[in-house]
């Protein structure tokens, strides 16, 4: 997998009773700007449902959210789709704040999807 042979990359799952209940990824940035320091994007944040009352998301958060510091990173950032209200308060609650606008472009994967 790409994402494992990456040095700037990496996916954590959390496991319970051997069984993946949640997973994110994250990616450290080079940065030209704010003196050169690095910035994090954190993806792919998902919590099986089973798993949504405990505190399993927060503390995935948290270890991304240190990984980053450590990797003296000066910010993180993630997306979240906007009807995902209950994601939002999450993240609130774990003191993101909401920033900007996010925007996006899917791209065609080949010649033949864009004919």
């Amino acid at each position: 997998m790409e994402i494992e042979q990456s040095p700037i990359c990496a996916l954590f799952v959390a496991e319970r009773a051997g069984a993946v209940i949640g997973t994110f990824a994250i990616t450290i940035i080079p940065n030209v700007s704010h003196c050169g320091r690095r910035w994090a994007v954190i993806e792919n944040v998902v919590v099986d449902e089973r798993g949504r009352e405990s505190s399993v998301g927060a503390v995935m958060m948290q270890h991304a959210i240190a990984r980053a510091q450590a990797q003296g990173c000066f910010r993180v950032v993630l997306s979240s789709s906007m009807h995902r209200g209950g994601s939002h308060k999450f993240y609130r609650g774990l003191g993101l704040e909401p920033f900007g606008y996010s925007f996006s472009l899917f791209l065609a994967q080949d010649k033949e999807k864009q004919a």
